[in-house]
This record gives C-alpha cells, structure tokens and sequence, in this order.
C-alpha cells in the first residue's frame, strides 16, 4: 500500500480482500430489498379485492383465492431460500474477520465492514484517532485473509 496525495493506493491483493468485505454490507442490502418486495408482493398476493370469489376472470384472468395463497407461498418460500443463501455468505465473511488473533483488527473490521460505521464513529467508538484507525485498518488487511 502507497499513499499518493490523500489516497491511498492498494495493490491488487489488497483490494481484493476489501472488495470481499465489502460484500457484507451489499448482501445486507440484497436481503433488505427481498424482504422489501416479499412484503410488498404478499399485500398484493393477499388482496381480496384483487380477486373475484367466485373464481370468475377479474381482469381477464381465471384464478381463485387458493390460487393466489399458492403462489404467495411460493414467493415466500423462494425468497427466504435467496435469503438463507446471503446469509450463509455473510457468515463466511464473519468467519474469516474471527481467524484475526488481535481484537483490535477484528473491532475495526466488523465495525466497518459489517456494521457500516464511518471511519470517525470507529474512532470514536474505540477511544482513538481517526488516523489511528487508518493504520489499524491497514495492519488488519495485511493480517486478513480471505481463504481458509
């Protein structure tokens, strides 16, 4: 790693393993927006004004209230199926974050990365510096590995 100005310049393993901690906070995302349009899809699912009790066309298609309870099962279950897969991702990423042996690399790592604190809160939250933190970062990265 090379400072150039205000930047910091990492090389290619490096960034790598920031791009891999960064994936926390993007599924974390992903799982908001699942759940978001499960939701979303269920209360559009469930309507009883959207369906005709009778079974009759409403809108020119033939469906039943079993119909849309099926469906909105199936949503259901493939959403949470999506779901448990991110998950599983953000354990593994959790995991290799706990090989670290120095808490204070895993402190700053987790604060970051996965619960997504701005530079000045890690600070603040660890009693130190933000340049202190910079530097702690940069020892965690070297220590961070994304293979077992």
């Amino acid at each position: 790693m090379e400072k150039r100005g205000d930047v910091l310049k990492y090389d290619e393993e490096t960034l790598k393993k920031i791009q891999f901690l960064n994936e926390y906070g993007v599924i974390e995302s992903r799982i908001r927006i699942l759940r978001d349009r499960l939701e979303n899809r269920k209360s559009c699912l469930y309507s009883i004004g959207a369906v005709k009790l009778d079974g009759m066309p409403k809108g020119g298609k033939t469906f039943t209230i079993a119909d849309k309870v099926v469906e909105a099962v199936t949503v259901e279950d493939e959403t949470a199926e999506k779901i448990k897969k991110l998950q599983a991702k953000q354990a593994k990423i959790l995991e290799r974050i706990n090989t670290i042996e120095d808490l204070t690399y895993i402190s700053v790592l987790e604060l970051y990365y996965v619960e997504g604190l701005y530079w000045k809160e890690v600070a603040d939250m660890l009693g130190v510096s933000e340049r202190t933190v910079y530097a702690i970062h940069a020892l965690a990265l070297e220590k961070f590995t994304i293979c077992s």
